[in-house]
């Protein structure tokens, strides 16, 4: 591989974080701060990745089971997950919190955050 006049016009004509953005992937993991359109992004890939892992567990209590929500505290420490169960919603919420290890670390295999959020489920309740 060459690297002559023709590349190096190349990186002069675009300078390094334009040229980065003009090919790269936009990332939902790489963002400024939490509030941003960005951390919307990277709680709705949670949120996603989330209700994949529970669909996988083989725990009958968790059953028809619906992530409804996902809310990341301001200091990304704690992920309040909201979800709904089609039977009973005490023994789903009992079902999650023993999964609650298995769940963060299969996130922490699938996503790349410098700090892991811990995990906290909650019921869903719409407002009427």
């Amino acid at each position: 591989m060459s690297y002559g006049k023709a590349h190096l016009g190349e990186r002069l004509k675009y300078p390094t974080a334009a040229f980065a953005a003009v090919g790269a992937p936009e990332n939902p993991f790489h963002g400024p701060n939490l509030g941003t359109p960005c951390c919307e992004t990277k709680v709705r890939a949670l949120r996603r990745i989330l209700a994949e892992e529970i669909q996988a567990l083989e725990d009958p209590r968790l059953f028809l089971l619906t992530v409804e929500a996902a809310r990341l505290s301001p200091d990304g420490g704690l992920l309040s997950v909201y979800v709904e169960a089609f039977r009973d919603q005490e023994e789903a919420l009992e079902a999650l919190a023993h999964a609650e290890r298995r769940l963060a670390s299969a996130l922490g295999r699938r996503v790349r955050l410098r700090r892991l959020p811990r995990l906290e489920f909650l019921p869903w309740n719409p407002e009427p």
